[in-house]
């Protein structure tokens, strides 16, 4: 009678060893797939900086006036080491507040919406002919997708801005 338990006791120890053993083992595994950002070789490029114009500006509220003017001058791009980066396209996308009426005779604020490919640093001259007539408080602009030259003719990916128009 008593080896019997000793028997049971046994397989039932040797049944919780590995069942400790086999959740070691998948927690090691679930490491590596939830981290893949630890595993060795990995390189990972952060975007060049995209600046408004001959400016320091990458984002945030700006004055219209401001903005105007350094919009006409383009989209610029440098890195922290002084490196300069032409810039070779960009989408411009435009969100307009307007006040609507609805059916109702309520007032609504609405957005509309344009967005516009630019190849090269400026504007297409579809878009720059109205956009600095249309631009008002409270508007805003975004400048995503933007790709950059490095000097040795590669392409790289430029850091997206977003302006908030202010009186």
């Amino acid at each position: 009678m008593r080896s019997i338990s000793n028997i049971l006791l046994g397989v039932f120890f040797l049944f919780f060893a590995v069942t400790l053993w086999a959740q070691q083992k998948k927690t090691q595994t679930n490491k590596l797939v939830e981290n893949p950002t630890e595993q060795k070789g990995k390189i990972r490029y952060k975007p060049i900086p995209v600046y408004l114009g001959h400016s320091t500006l990458s984002g945030g509220t700006v004055n219209k006036f401001v903005f105007d003017s350094l919009l006409k001058q383009g989209l610029t791009s440098m890195d922290s080491a002084g490196v300069i980066y032409t810039v070779s396209s960009f989408i411009f996308n435009y969100a307009e507040r307007n006040l609507y009426e609805d059916s109702a005779g309520n007032l609504v604020m609405l957005t509309d919406y344009l967005l516009e490919y630019c190849p090269g640093d400026t504007l297409t001259s579809d878009i720059s002919q109205t956009i600095y007539q249309r631009v008002k408080n409270g508007d805003t602009l975004y400048f995503d997708r933007v790709i950059v030259k490095r000097p040795d003719s590669t392409e790289a990916s430029g850091k997206s801005m977003k302006f908030v128009i202010t009186k």
